[in-house]
């Protein structure tokens, strides 16, 4: 089966990417040293470093270091790693044989205590700095959510299954206030 192929292969490029241990990027973008080291980006976000040109003996090539979320799916019984998204200065590019449209990237959360907050956006960046704004992640128990862009029934069909399975207090779609933030606040509402 090559959809069973590609979960393989997409999991064990995830498995080798080293823990997520450079900020800078994150940090560029707003969010702070304070909830990267949370719990709710632990194992949740990876890593990636990259040499462009490739290395060679004779020449040594420049470093990036990509920030790397990882998808998952559900099979209803357990999740799985279905691919994953780098993200950089200039930089979204999903894995290639990434299955994107059957999964979302997630948070952490304390699973021994109730879900406070099911936060649902277009990317996991929006759901980060929306916590970081607006909850207290130490005290309550949100749980982020993100499609990485378009939001396919699937990944509606996931968003359904988060909410019957933890019955948070409150959702909260926290999409750009634009015409796509809109359509996706619309596609998940009529769900």
């Amino acid at each position: 089966n090559s959809t069973e192929s590609s979960l393989v292969i997409i999991q064990r490029k995830y498995q080798v990417l080293p823990d997520f241990k450079h900020t800078e990027y994150l940090r560029s973008r707003g969010l702070s040293e304070e909830i990267l080291s949370s719990h709710l980006c632990q194992n949740r976000i990876k890593n990636e470093y990259i040499y462009y040109p490739k290395l060679t003996s004779k020449k040594p090539g420049i470093k990036y270091i990509n920030t790397v979320f990882p998808i998952y799916g559900s099979d209803g019984d357990k999740t799985f790693l279905c691919g994953f998204v780098r993200k950089n200065e200039g930089l979204k590019l999903t894995e290639e044989y990434s299955k994107q449209s059957i999964g979302v990237w997630a948070s952490d959360y304390k699973r021994n205590e109730k879900v406070t907050h099911l936060v649902l956006c277009e990317n996991p960046i929006d759901a980060l700095s929306y916590c970081q704004l607006n909850i207290n992640y130490k005290k309550d128990n949100p749980l982020l959510a993100a499609s990485n862009g378009e939001l396919t029934k699937t990944q509606m069909e996931l968003y359904q299954e988060m909410v019957l399975r933890l019955r948070p207090d409150t959702i909260v779609l926290a999409n750009d206030n634009n015409s796509r933030g809109q359509l996706f606040n619309a596609k998940i509402l009529s769900s």
